[in-house]
């Protein structure tokens, strides 16, 4: 069933001639009729306008469903993103092609594995960041891997720090090290294996996604083979459940604002408390400059500290929704304002710079956003996720749990986020080299904002 959108644009308005007069009288008519009834499966929660769609039954029951539910998981995933996915135009190939494409395939897997491996490849063709398929099959967290943040830099993967010092000390692997094989395995063919699998908005999330999972293995020991400077080295490295990997918070005791050297503020948005944000800009109010860290999630703080930087409050985004009435359209809304809510003369005059790469994700691009509203506010490091909306989940048979962004964020002119990103106004991204020295090259290059 085409959506009513699609209809309009094949060319019943607006002097189209797909249909007759008394056709077109007819669609028209029942585009604008009023709904009467609520409607049992799809809803909006979370006190706004993200989509919920709590109303199916989930068959959960058998980790392997029969057929029959292996089509309705398809049926009912793919009429969710059909009707109520905002971002179609995103999409490698028009949707109904996925369909045909998936149905032979969810009615072929032979067994729970080849089932979930399946919804999880259909999952990935929304390209979406907030995109992702899980379930007792596709739990990650009952796999193994070594104590350490693995990055995609360079096009290489790259040993990036400790995220468990304790356990880290007990490794022979060294920040800088590029892994060239896990198991015998090259990762440039691991890495290209786990693509149709996982999706993303854009390439550097999806390498952001990927990059751990280069690691994930079974048995308590993975060998690897790494390039550490000029030199090829063979380590057999001990690996550990997700738990006792993150025991241990990642770099503890760092504080969530302080004074640089030129006397100049920085605030680690991952880290500041929403309780935090007076005390923070009372501290660096007379700083020239602030540096904001945004790479990262923060707490929902935007419109909190917003009121520090601006002297009235400005429109900064427009939300896209999906109209429930009318399944398959879409509303545009302004969302409220950043920025104190009466006109004031105290306020932060300083420079404002925004520190973003691909980290920066959901919540995190949204607070981007408003930051970019403070006048002159510079953007510096790498495109982010290009998930900005909200997202959502849906349940499929067989115990799977999806997730979609059900929402759209746009800029004030209309120029959209999801895909491409928040973009920075100074591109600048970490390298090997620095890596293994010990700098955040993002950070030391925040200068260049100033």
């Amino acid at each position: 069933m085409p959506a009513f959108s699609t209809l309009q644009r094949s060319g019943f308005s607006g002097g189209g001639h797909l249909f007759n007069a008394s056709v077109t009288a007819s669609l028209q008519a029942l585009g604008s009729a009023e709904a009467r009834f609520g409607n049992r499966y799809v809803h909006y929660q979370q006190g706004g306008a993200a989509t919920g769609f709590n109303g199916e039954k989930p068959y959960r029951e058998h980790i392997f469903p029969e057929d029959r539910l292996r089509l309705l998981a398809l049926f009912r995933y793919w009429n969710v993103i059909h009707f109520f996915y905002p971002h179609h135009s995103l999409l490698d190939r028009p949707w109904e092609e996925e369909l045909l494409t998936f149905i032979p395939l969810f009615v072929a897997a032979s067994d729970a594995a080849a089932y979930h491996a399946t919804v999880a490849r259909l999952v990935a063709r929304i390209n979406d960041s907030h995109g992702a398929a899980t379930s007792p099959l596709l739990n990650y967290g009952q796999k193994r891997s070594i104590p350490f943040e693995v990055a995609i830099v360079e096009g290489k993967a790259v040993v990036a720090k400790a995220i468990n010092s304790s356990l880290a000390r007990e490794s022979l692997l060294q920040a800088g090290d590029v892994i060239l094989e896990r198991n015998g395995m090259p990762i440039t063919v691991l890495l290209d294996s786990l693509r149709s699998f996982h999706g993303a908005s854009n390439e550097e999330a999806l390498l952001e996604k990927l990059a751990p999972l280069l690691l994930y293995v079974d048995g308590p020991q993975v060998n690897l083979l790494v390039q550490r400077s000029r030199e090829q080295l063979v380590l057999r490295e001990k690996t550990y459940l997700g738990k006792e990997i993150y025991s241990q918070q990642l770099t503890p005791g760092l504080p969530s604002w302080e004074k640089l050297k030129n006397n100049i503020g920085y605030i680690d948005l991952r880290r500041l408390k929403i309780t935090e944000i007076a005390p923070a800009m009372e501290t660096l109010m007379a700083c020239p400059v602030i540096i904001f860290d945004l790479r990262g999630y923060p707490e929902f703080l935007l419109y909190d500290l917003a009121a520090y930087l601006l002297p009235t409050a400005r429109h900064f985004a427009k939300l896209v929704f999906a109209d429930l009435d009318y399944p398959g359209s879409f509303r545009v809304g302004l969302l409220p304002p950043a920025g104190p809510a009466r006109p004031k003369q105290e306020y932060y005059k300083g420079k404002v710079v925004v520190l973003i790469d691909q980290k920066t994700l959901s919540r995190a691009e949204f607070t981007a956003m408003a930051l970019q509203a403070v006048p002159g506010a510079t953007l510096i490091g790498s495109p982010t996720a290009g998930a900005d909306g909200t997202n959502t989940h849906i349940a499929l048979p067989g115990g799977i749990i999806t997730s979609f962004s059900c929402q759209g964020i746009l800029y004030p002119d209309g120029k959209p986020t999801q895909g491409k990103g928040i973009q920075p106004h100074i591109s600048v991204k970490p390298t090997i080299a620095g890596i293994k020295n010990g700098k955040d090259e993002v950070l030391n290059n925040s200068s260049c904002g100033i």
